[in-house]
């Protein structure tokens, strides 16, 4: 199970190194889980979240772990998993993502697949109109990698380019603009992207050169550029290098460095 940490709880502009940090436990089932809003946990070959269904129209409440289902595309109100003893042949997913409200998933022929909440285009499909079942966001082909923020997607693809679409209300489409877009613009000046990540309003960007990149919200700090002002357009975040991997969370971000070091930057109310 995850363990939570704790240093002080003042918010944090630049990242910060986490110190004694306990090893994280694979569930022995689970093959991979994302979750959206609510609480996670794993049960026999999936994780599930304790809220709302969505499979097709349902709206019926989980107040247990679910069954192990076959070829289901998400479970509560933002769920999306895969699981172990699934074969390639009984899904066509190879990464799920998970937003507030919505899911996306990458095909292994490298399109990008959305489905529901839709009010401010974050599924990318060219409208604003909910999508009970996974729905081709069209304007995009060889995706890699991808995110879900609260109302706001992002997606990379193998040319080293980002894409993004939805709510833009502080910036996090990265175009500039702070005008929601419901088909995906690319993030101009950002190249050699190979992982992206998208907290409830801010997105950040990991470059093959292992630098990172953020922009959006920055009322607690979480693009690491020593400021709290919000950005249109990517701002590099200072002072770190050598980064593998990286994650947001609502008004946090997180990186992981090749020296096996986990850093920390933005909110920090709850440690």
């Amino acid at each position: 199970m995850p363990w939570p940490w704790c240093t002080t709880c003042n918010n944090r502009s630049t990242p910060q190194l986490i110190a004694d940090c306990p090893a994280v436990h694979d569930s022995d089932l689970a093959l991979r889980a994302v979750c959206g809003w609510q609480k996670t946990w794993p049960t026999g070959a999936l994780f599930s979240c304790h809220a709302f269904s969505k499979l097709a129209k349902a709206a019926t409440i989980l107040t247990s772990p679910p069954k192990f289902h076959r070829n289901v595309y998400a479970f509560a109100l933002l769920c999306a998993f895969l699981c172990a003893g699934v074969s390639q042949a009984d899904t066509v997913q190879r990464r799920v993502i998970a937003g507030l409200n919505h899911s996306l998933t990458i095909k292994e022929d490298g399109t990008l697949w959305s489905w529901g909440y839709n009010y401010y285009g974050q599924l990318g499909i060219g409208s604003t109109v909910d999508q009970w079942f996974p729905a081709q966001v069209t304007a995009l082909s060889n995706v890699v990698a991808g995110a879900g923020g609260a109302y706001h997607s992002v997606a990379a693809k193998s040319d080293g380019t980002v894409w993004t679409w939805g709510y833009n209300g502080y910036g996090q489409i990265g175009d500039g603009t702070t005008t929601n877009r419901s088909t995906p613009m690319q993030v101009s000046g950002l190249t050699n992207v190979v992982a992206v990540a998208g907290g409830d309003y801010h997105t950040v960007a990991l470059k093959s050169d292992g630098t990172v990149w953020a922009w959006g919200y920055n009322g607690y700090g979480q693009l690491g550029d020593g400021t709290t002002t919000n950005r249109s357009t990517p701002v590099q975040v200072s002072g770190l290098t050598g980064v593998t991997a990286l994650a947001a969370g609502q008004y946090f971000s997180l990186a992981l460095k090749s020296d096996g070091t986990i850093w920390a930057w933005g909110y920090n109310g709850y440690g």
